[in-house]
């Protein structure tokens, strides 16, 4: 009869977690040979999502306004209390830590609070837009500033929620809702990418989406390569780029230096900027998205595994 060995006992229960970790973990803290090259790129401005950064004292002043969302959020379905929520995300909390690669630090009623309030907020958020857009006086929606950097850092790869928590809050505060939720989040980033991107047909099933990131990097990169348009249908295809400063002053538009450099959206949410512009361009800020993307998704295809860290260690 054969000994047990505790060395080999204690192997194979590494190897046991090792193969349940592998097929979900798909929240990543960005490789030090990217942060190395711009380490501001992958941090968030004003808004936490998530573990990594939750807590840090330049981000706090957007957790009162994630209770305010969780209070619009909570009348969606007034049959729905607090606390079947709070269950639903309980039930989830075990499956959620998976996706994180690092070990999430946080006791359990902390993390399913972070799920909760952190879902809450990016779901509300979404279907706020995806219904009245842009709302005046809404410190979060009504500010073009706030709304383009709450967008990036939603972004973030360090910043991410997985999905399955955003579906089943989803589900149980607009079950007749008849625009899934892939729908309404593709709509909510459309703004920030060139062209026409976010095609219906393009986009993943809920199931198959692992977080934001993931149903942005999987729709705006085609997962087949575009029919280019033939040269008469290419002079009728849109441009969405910003005119040149030429085009604009002849358009009526005055163009001046402003005397400060731009205030960030946190102190515009705080009420110290008073007109960040004058007029509204759409989609804004694209060349910063481009270059933000153009960042973030090789950060997301080096530990997806789609490119080899051959320059060091993809761990963060």
């Amino acid at each position: 009869m054969n000994r047990r060995d505790p060395l080999s006992d204690k192997i194979q229960i590494s190897l046991q977690n090792l193969s349940t970790n592998q097929s979900t973990c798909s929240i990543f803290k960005v490789p030090r040979v990217l942060r190395s090259v711009n380490s501001r790129a992958y941090e968030p401005e004003i808004l936490s999502i998530g573990p990594y950064h939750r807590g840090k004292d330049d981000l706090k002043m957007m957790e009162e306004h994630k209770m305010h969302y969780l209070k619009m959020f909570l009348q969606r379905r007034p049959g729905n209390s607090l606390t079947s929520y709070v269950a639903a995300m309980r039930g989830l909390e075990e499956r959620a830590c998976r996706y994180y690669h690092q070990q999430v630090s946080l006791e359990k009623d902390e993390f399913v609070e972070m799920l909760l309030l952190d879902g809450c907020f990016i779901v509300e958020l979404i279907c706020k837009i995806a219904t009245f857009g842009p709302q005046q006086g809404d410190p979060v929606t009504g500010n073009i500033s706030v709304l383009s950097t709450i967008s990036h850092d939603m972004l973030l790869l360090e910043n991410q929620l997985p999905f399955c928590a955003l579906l089943e809050l989803f589900s149980m505060a607009m079950p007749n809702e008849r625009d899934p939720l892939v729908d309404k989040v593709s709509g909510f980033f459309k703004w920030m990418l060139p062209g026409s991107r976010l095609e219906r047909n393009n986009i993943i099933s809920s199931h198959e989406c692992k977080h934001l990131l993931d149903l942005v990097y999987h729709n705006w990169l085609l997962r087949s390569p575009p029919v280019l348009p033939r040269e008469s249908e290419a002079k009728s295809i849109k441009s969405e780029f910003i005119r040149s400063a030429k085009e604009l002053k002849e358009a009526g538009i005055s163009i001046r230096t402003s005397g400060d450099a731009l205030r960030s959206a946190a102190q515009c949410m705080d009420g110290e900027a008073e007109a960040y512009v004058n007029f509204q361009i759409n989609p804004p800020t694209m060349l910063e998205n481009i270059q933000y993307l153009a960042e973030e998704i090789p950060a997301f295809d080096m530990d997806q595994g789609y490119i080899s860290p051959v320059l060091g260690s993809s761990k963060g």
